[in-house]
């Protein structure tokens, strides 16, 4: 889309457009799918590494070398009982990091309501604001003008935003790795001298 349609995007304007971007993109909202226990062990059990290992293990029994077989079927539970766990408990941590729902000033039908973060849209206006301060913003005073009660904040950016007014400083650590904040700044009508052509998405805008 032009840089035109960001630059005077005044959210989603009707019901109908509401509803159609639900229809279309489904809730905000991503869930890491934990199996249990029996079931990573179990596809540890079928993977090729030890369906060869109990391959051997059954020409040694067939040898008569039981004990050395024993020893073997022994170390491959052991180890993709382990192997299950270390992934059991790293799929509970990363469900663990996945921000709580929350409630947010949007721009919906002309005028500015809560929303929950798994019910923002794409197209959607949103107010933004830290858990430690809140930054003035034209849309922070209209949300406060419509009396609109802020929530207390938060340092997680529930989706993919592009910044109309004021400015932020992201951690994108657990994205790209850099463990030195990014400063994001808000796009500008002066910075684009054609807001007809297509914004970048790369972010070099």
């Amino acid at each position: 889309l032009p840089v035109a349609h960001y630059l005077k995007s005044r959210g989603l304007a009707t019901r109908e457009q509401v509803d159609n971007e639900l229809s279309r993109f489904g809730v905000n909202s991503v869930e890491v799918a934990i199996k249990s226990m029996p079931e990573l062990v179990k596809e540890g059990m079928l993977s090729p590494l030890a369906m060869f290992q109990f391959f051997s293990a059954a020409l040694w029994l067939m040898d008569e070398y039981w004990q050395y077989t024993i020893f073997n079927l022994f170390s491959i539970v052991m180890m993709e009982a382990v192997t299950a766990f270390q992934r059991f408990r790293t799929l509970r941590t990363l469900k663990g990091l996945a921000p709580k729902p929350y409630e947010l000033p949007a721009f919906r039908e002309g005028k500015w309501a809560m929303v929950k973060t798994t019910e923002l849209l794409p197209g959607d206006l949103i107010s933004l604001s830290s858990s430690t301060h809140t930054v003035a913003t034209a849309e922070g005073a209209a949300a406060a003008a419509a009396g609109i009660k802020k929530g207390k904040g938060t340092d997680a950016v529930p989706c993919d935003c592009l910044i109309l007014h004021g400015s932020a400083v992201v951690n994108e650590a657990t994205l790209t790795g850099e463990s030195v904040p990014q400063m994001k700044d808000a796009l500008k009508t002066t910075s684009h001298s054609d807001t007809s052509v297509k914004l970048d998405i790369q972010g070099h805008d």
